[in-house]
């Protein structure tokens, strides 16, 4: 089986959840052009149609949680409330994220 991304850019762990950010197709293919379908259902979908093939899956988010929290020009502080919400907020998707993969197929490896 060829690798397959379905990374999306700008991503935060409640849009991968959710949807809103990238739109993604049966084939795991994207557009930033029509948002809509979550991240996270298309690859619990793509881990249950190919079981026998899948061994590994690489995991790369929650940074983008945090990016609302960056010192702007407006705002030259980060606010440790900011983080910390960011952070809890973060840890509580994450949970959700990787229950969703593993029951999907508890058979692949999951790293990240």
């Amino acid at each position: 089986m060829a690798p397959t991304d379905l990374g999306c850019p700008g991503e935060t762990t409640t849009t991968m959840i959710n949807g809103g950010i990238c739109s993604y197709s049966a084939d795991g293919s994207f557009s930033t052009s029509s948002p809509a379908s979550p991240q996270l259902t298309s690859a619990e979908g793509f881990l249950r149609s190919n079981k026998a093939d899948v061994k590994l899956v690489t995991i790369d988010i929650g940074a983008n949680d945090l990016l609302a929290c960056a010192p702007t020009s407006s705002s030259p502080t980060i606010s440790p409330t900011c983080v910390a919400n960011a952070i809890a907020t973060a840890s509580r998707n994450l949970a959700t994220i990787l229950a969703g993969l593993r029951a999907a197929d508890p058979r692949a490896h999951i790293v990240g």
